[in-house]
């Protein structure tokens, strides 16, 4: 959490009503507050998460255990309910983050949906309430496989490769051009419809995309992976990865999902994750743990790559792997991104 954020008890009269302080930011506000439209907000943004990352490796952060309840079992979807605070800190974040994948086809609503709320650690009072419609859910999933490429993937990235077809797809394409010149995609997914839909923005995003015909043809043409599917059964098998590969898994974030086989992380000379505990609970590294085909002491938290260097890729042939279910404390980052100048702020009402 940056440390102004904790400055914002100078500005807060604990003993006004909640309702008298409690403020409503709408998607439109917040998209305006990041502007991330600007390199150097971007930049920030990013170094606000890696921070968080690295804190919470460091065991400086309060994270509950993740509450996940399914909808109808007959479409794919469920609500996670996440939340953080930084040990001594002045803050909290709980964020409610639900949708279904059809929802668009359904409905004509986003597949993402969900709030923030940012409130005090020292009253309980609600202080923000972040109507992002799933939008900072999105964002800073996107912003970890950002961090994850990073300092996982090979130096000199040749292809990019997308498993699926959906908000986060995209979300993962937009935050890896910041990081690569590489405007070379592939793209596959099972609707083919939807597919086309994904490509045909990409390509307004400056992207030149090839629709592969199955996940063993990306990972032919790829060697940065990112997975963003809600698959229940591995996509991509080891004998498919070439070496000097890296991929990001960011599909699984809840029990019964699976994107990787197992053996996967036994070709993975590194496998890293964004929480040791959560991954072997609920994510792809759950099934390679299970099946012991790699230990538990195996998996390195990407806090940890990222505070040290010795972590990261070991060389330029290695392949790579991140597991990455999502943690609250990169909910606690992002929504201090968006609220710490108004906390901070003398004319907060």
């Amino acid at each position: 959490m940056p440390q102004s954020l904790e400055r914002y008890r100078e500005f807060v009269d604990i003993n006004r009503e909640p309702s008298d302080q409690m403020k409503l930011l709408s998607l439109e506000d917040i998209k305006a507050a990041l502007d991330l439209e600007r390199p150097d907000n971007l930049e920030r943004v990013i170094a606000g998460q890696e921070e968080g990352f690295v804190a919470y490796s460091k065991r400086q952060v309060v994270v509950p255990e993740v509450i996940y309840m399914p909808f109808d079992e007959t479409r794919p979807g469920g609500l996670h309910v996440k939340g953080a605070r930084m040990q001594k800190g002045s803050v909290y974040v709980v964020k409610l983050a639900g949708g279904c994948s059809d929802n668009q086809v359904q409905y004509g609503v986003s597949t993402s949906q969900g709030l923030m709320i940012v409130g005090s650690a020292m009253t309980g009072q609600p202080l923000v309430l972040l109507q992002d419609e799933g939008y900072l859910t999105d964002l800073r999933t996107a912003l970890a496989g950002h961090i994850a490429a990073k300092y996982l993937a090979p130096r000199e990235i040749t292809g990019i490769g997308i498993l699926g077809s959906g908000g986060q797809a995209r979300f993962q394409a937009r935050y890896l051009r910041s990081l690569t010149p590489c405007r070379e995609l592939h793209l596959w997914g099972r609707n083919r419809k939807r597919v086309q839909a994904c490509a045909d923005d990409l390509e307004r995003d400056g992207y030149t995309v090839e629709i592969a015909s199955s996940p063993a043809e990306i990972a032919q043409r790829a060697n940065l992976i990112v997975t963003t599917t809600a698959a229940t059964t591995a996509l991509l098998e080891p004998e498919h990865l070439r070496p000097g590969t890296h991929v990001t898994a960011m599909g699984a974030d809840a029990p019964g999902k699976q994107e990787l086989a197992a053996d996967v992380f036994g070709r993975a000379a590194r496998c890293v994750v964004d929480s040791r505990s959560q991954c072997v609970h609920h994510g792809d590294s759950h099934f390679a743990v299970a099946l012991g085909t790699i230990a538990e002491s195996d998996l390195v938290e990407l806090g940890q790559v990222i505070d040290n260097p010795s972590l990261r890729r070991p060389d330029e042939d290695a392949i790579t792997v991140a597991d990455l279910t999502g943690v609250g404390v990169q909910d606690l980052q992002i929504a201090a991104a968006v609220a710490e100048p108004l906390l901070c702020s003398p004319e907060m009402p």
